[in-house]
């Protein structure tokens, strides 16, 4: 019984990984359009 509930301990611990791993990607993306509004509006102006 013991071993389930590590089992389950583990995925738990996994799901939270891909949570924050999906939340860096989409901050990274949202950096990166950021960053390129920025030379947009540089060149432009």
């Amino acid at each position: 019984m013991s071993s389930v509930k590590v089992y389950a301990h583990d995925q738990a611990k996994a799901t939270k990984v891909r949570k924050l791993d999906g939340k860096a990607i989409d901050q990274g993306i949202a950096y990166g359009l950021m960053i390129a509004a920025l030379f947009v509006t540089y060149l432009v102006h």
